[in-house]
């Protein structure tokens, strides 16, 4: 697995946040886990991360926003999209984001560690 990643986890359920940050901590990666996507946005701009993985479906300040911001930054990440209701967006729609993968919810940790692997092997 790629190790030492500056990991952001954007995601509006506590309990997802919470299993991201301890599985990538123990394979030692460094986490930030926020809760919305305005803290997000935020946070992106002060600090630079090698990935993102954030959830596409938030109150407010949605995933879309959030993937708009991190496309506009200086150091742009990689980015993941996790959802659970990838069904309610258009191909048209999640092809218009900038994104490295998507992963749909429920999802294993394995598998979302594949995905990552992938991403950072070329690196």
């Amino acid at each position: 697995m790629a190790n030492g990643l500056s990991i952001l986890v954007v995601d509006d359920e506590e309990k997802i946040c919470n299993i991201l940050d301890i599985f990538f901590s123990r394979v030692g990666h460094i986490v930030k886990a926020v809760g919305n996507g305005a803290e997000a946005i935020e946070l992106a701009r002060r600090e630079n991360f090698d990935l993102v993985i954030c959830d596409l479906n938030m109150p407010d300040v949605t995933g879309y926003d959030v993937i708009t911001a991190l496309n506009e930054l200086d150091k742009v990440p990689k980015i993941g999209i996790s959802t659970g209701s990838f069904d309610k967006y258009s191909s048209a729609e999640i092809n218009t984001l900038k994104v490295d993968f998507i992963i749909n919810k429920p999802y294993k940790l394995l598998e979302l560690a594949n995905k990552i692997n992938v991403l950072f092997d070329d690196e």
